[in-house]
Formats: structure tokens, sequence, C-alpha cells
């Protein structure tokens, strides 16, 4: 999520902490979500915290793409997400 305050960096969270991750590594899409394919770069790593009892991390990603100074982009629909959410769903109840 981006937090309104640069436009170079963003929050990932939900990143469970049995993950094994340090500050550098590359963060790329993974495909598992409807909304984004795979290994689409997002950025790196700048730096993260697992607060005392928490289960995920909170992550501060220096983003690979300067949202500044954008002159085009393309919005793309995945046609087939409701298909994915579907089969999905009715994978975990088999």
């Amino acid at each position: 999520s981006w937090t309104g305050y640069n436009t170079k960096n963003a929050l990932l969270t939900e990143i469970p902490k049995h993950a094994k991750i340090a500050q550098g590594d590359t963060i790329v899409t993974s495909g598992y979500s409807s909304f984004f394919p795979d290994n689409i770069l997002i950025g790196t790593i700048e730096e993260f915290e697992l607060k005392e009892g928490d289960n995920f991390y909170q992550i501060k990603v220096r983003l690979s793409t300067d949202f500044q100074n954008l002159d085009y982009v393309y919005v793309v629909k995945n046609i087939l997400r409701e298909e994915k959410i579907k089969l999905e769903e009715t994978s975990q109840k088999n």
C-alpha cells in the first residue's frame, strides 16, 4: 500500500514472520493474487519491522518505479480474475 507521503516508498504488510527477508531483497509479485500477474518487479526492501507478538512483518519498500515521472500508464484488466477466484474457492472446499 502507498502511505500517501512519499512516492518512492510503499508499505508491504501481511508477510508472515516465518519468511526469510533481508534489507536489499528484491520484491516481485507472485501471481497468487487475482490482481497482479507473477514476476513483476515492485522494488527492494529498505527496512522492516516485526513487533513483539505480531505474526506479520511491516516492510518499507523502495519502489522500482518513479511514480512522479510517469507520462503514460496502462490499466490492465484480468478478464480471468472471476474464474480464478471461483476455481480457488472450489479447490479449498475439496
